[in-house]
């Protein structure tokens, strides 16, 4: 079979998305810069114009998993600009979407894959605004008098717990259903979203 040929400005975007029903498939273990090679239809060599190696690949992927992330928390700010609670709520909704439906990409993001420690300063950069965003929300709400005044750091921390560890029950099949949906996953992150939006202390 003929390879095809791609422009320098096009290779990255092809190869990552060769590599993804890779990592679908086979996983972190199952990656190969050849197998992407493949996939892709470019020589074996062609990966190397852009990732020094495997690992590289995998930063990337993650790198555009972070964004993803991050643009669906900015995207909630801009939907509903007057509503911090809405705003949290669709971006809750969005993170609990991407790790369900991407969820090969979020294994590679949260399984330790790519060790902290490790992590290119892409990477870090990317992460750190995935966060920033959500803590730009939570800002809102505390401008607007709506969530406590405690640290952005803790309230975004709590929030994330609760959207990840839901994502992570439902991707482990620890919740039992036989397929999720957009509106299932929709009734459950609501539930989740209002217990801790509203606490689990009762009023006095």
């Amino acid at each position: 079979m003929k390879k095809k040929s791609y422009h320098h400005n096009n290779l990255r975007e092809a190869l990552l998305e060769a590599a993804l029903p890779i990592l679908d498939t086979q996983g972190v273990a199952g990656l190969t810069l050849r197998g992407v090679a493949a996939v892709a239809k470019v020589s074996h060599t062609a990966p190397y114009r852009h990732f020094k190696n495997k690992n590289a690949l995998l930063e990337a992927i993650a790198v555009e998993g972070y964004r993803q992330i991050e643009a669906g928390s900015r995207q909630a700010a801009l939907k509903f600009p007057d509503d911090p609670v809405r705003q949290f709520m669709a971006a809750g909704m969005a993170y609990l979407y991407f790790a369900v439906e991407r969820r090969a990409i979020a294994h590679l993001m949260f399984s330790g894959a790519l060790p902290p420690d490790t992590r290119g300063e892409t990477l870090r950069n990317a992460a750190s605004s995935a966060i920033a965003a959500l803590v730009g929300i939570i800002d809102n709400g505390k401008r607007a008098g709506i969530f406590v005044d405690r640290p952005s750091d803790e309230l975004t921390l709590s929030a994330l717990a609760c959207v990840h560890g839901l994502a992570m029950m439902v991707i482990g099949g620890l919740i039992q259903e036989q397929k999720w949906t957009r509106k299932k996953l929709e009734a459950f992150g609501n539930v989740v979203a209002r217990t801790l939006l509203e606490g689990l202390l009762r009023k006095k």
